[in-house]
């Protein structure tokens, strides 16, 4: 399944990467990946437009029992809580419900002993689907991560004053 995932996720590239480069430069974000690594036996490390900022995609892939689904969910760590004035507990919750509507869900998570918080989604793919199926519906989860830093986070952040963007 490794060498499978690595083939879809080197047709995105091979798709996407020169149109996400072009946008870097002009000053734009389009959805894609320029680059890929493998992490542990299951997953891939993707460098996106946001990479740059210091910001990290992950990608973790299980097969069911049976191997008729391949499930995929897309982890994007993008800032840490700042905890230096304590945990308010009614931004936190704020933060929590304006999220509702986006197409990736907050989470927390602590790495290295920091509070990091990420966009994620999941999806469920048939395995009989064809490798340039998957990758479409694959980069589609993708630019809905994307869509979620660029429209929705942003304002949860400027607003709610919870979370510190991560830069390098």
């Amino acid at each position: 399944m490794k060498d499978r995932m690595a083939t879809i996720l080197g047709m995105i590239k091979a798709n996407t990467q020169a149109t996400v480069e072009t946008a870097k430069a002009e000053g734009g974000v389009r959805p894609g990946i320029t680059n890929f690594a493998e992490m542990g036996d299951d997953g891939f490390v993707l460098e996106t437009v946001f990479s740059a900022w210091g910001h990290q995609t992950r990608l973790l892939y299980e097969v069911s029992a049976g191997g008729e689904f391949i499930w995929i969910r897309l982890t994007h760590l993008f800032g840490v809580i700042d905890m230096s004035e304590g945990a308010d507990v009614n931004r936190i919750f704020g933060l929590l419900c304006e999220n509702m509507e986006n197409t990736a869900y907050l989470a927390a998570a602590i790495i290295d002993e920091l509070p990091y918080v990420s966009l994620n989604n999941h999806g469920s793919y048939l395995a009989k689907w064809s490798n340039e199926d998957i990758a479409q519906v694959l980069l589609d989860q993708l630019s809905r991560i994307i869509l979620g830093l660029l429209f929705s986070t942003p304002k949860l952040i400027n607003e709610l004053g919870v979370i510190v963007l991560k830069t390098k």
